[in-house]
């Protein structure tokens, strides 16, 4: 009988010579062998004639397929039975697992990107000892495309609150667009007796974040009340125009109607814990964030926490490798 023997090359270092016989009168372990080094000859086969119809990007296809290959292994691995999982998975890689794998991170680039939608700020001018002395992390403003309308968050700093005050607003904001003030409206729930409006509370407006912000949001009736402290500590509401749909990008400008602020946003806040650390918060310039403006608050509005400098999460990190590399010693 002609004897058909094989020679292959995977990853760069050459198998044993092996010739179909053995697969069927070989002992247990040469068919075994027979059996891995033909799975590895078909599939670095395939992956070939895949990436040959790619010749300006062979390099980068053969990544592409070796990559998708140990993801569905690793899935694999995880499936099965310890005692089984090798010999179930042991180069099995079809074009339906291919796919499934594919499809897997397609799903989380599109999850992604759509996470990447929202424009986030940071509140970091701190025109005020609100906050320790040194801080520039007042909060955040996030805003998201609604559809036809536009989403407000705003998340303070945990140490701080919304302020009532008799002298500043809640909140404030800029619009850049085409449509008229008179327009908008708050479409979803807002704490009680809060409203939006186009006029500034006080004369001084939001002081050093600026004078010329073109909608607030206010509570000329909460003055004075929880001595000042609302209990809110994030403001979520959503903004409708029955004018047309907006568009985020329309509040991310410092122009308000009669001249130019220091920030797209500005907030009154107070500590939650210490009084008499009140004052205004600010953040954005345009489409980017604005220069760190750090709190002029000495120790009695508290203490500034030093970064350990990403030290704890490195140390995690090596912790759950070592995990890991335990585990599938184990598992051999």
């Amino acid at each position: 009988m002609a004897r058909t023997v094989l020679s292959v090359k995977v990853n760069h270092v050459s198998a044993a010579m092996l010739d179909s016989d053995s697969l069927r009168t070989g002992s247990r372990d040469a068919r075994t062998q027979a059996r891995h080094v033909y799975a590895r000859f078909s599939r670095a086969h395939i992956n070939k004639q895949k990436c040959a119809a790619f010749p300006p990007a062979r390099t980068l296809c053969s990544f592409w397929m070796g990559t998708v290959q140990r993801i569905w292994q690793d899935c694999c691995f995880s499936l099965y039975p310890r005692r089984n999982a090798r010999n179930e998975c042991r180069g099995k890689t079809s074009m339906r697992r291919l796919g499934f794998a594919c499809g897997l991170m397609l799903v989380f680039s599109v999850l992604t990107a759509s996470q990447a939608a929202a424009d986030t700020f940071n509140l970091n001018d701190i025109y005020c000892n609100c906050l320790p002395g040194g801080s520039s992390a007042g909060g955040t403003v996030t805003l998201n495309d609604a559809g036809n309308d536009v989403q407000f968050i705003v998340d303070l700093n945990d140490l701080l609150n919304f302020h009532y005050s008799n002298a500043f607003d809640l909140f404030a904001f800029n619009y850049a667009g085409a449509f008229p003030e008179s327009s908008f409206s708050i479409t979803t729930a807002l704490p009680a007796g809060w409203s939006l409006s186009t006029n500034p509370l006080g004369n001084a407006s939001m002081a050093a974040a600026g004078k010329d912000f073109d909608l607030f949001i206010s509570c000329a009736s909460c003055t004075g009340q929880g001595g000042g402290i609302s209990g809110v500590n994030v403001l979520t509401f959503t903004l409708h125009s029955t004018a047309g749909n907006l568009d985020p990008i329309n509040f991310e400008t410092v122009v308000g109607d009669s001249g130019t602020n220091n920030n797209n946003f500005a907030a009154s806040v107070t500590q939650t814990s210490v009084s008499g650390c009140t004052g205004v918060i600010g953040g954005g310039s345009g489409n980017g964030q604005s220069t760190p403006q750090a709190s002029t608050g000495g120790t009695s509005c508290g203490t500034t926490l030093v970064p350990d400098g990403g030290s704890t999460l490195g140390l995690f990190g090596l912790g759950m490798l070592g995990l890991g590399y335990l585990r599938r010693r184990t598992g051999r």
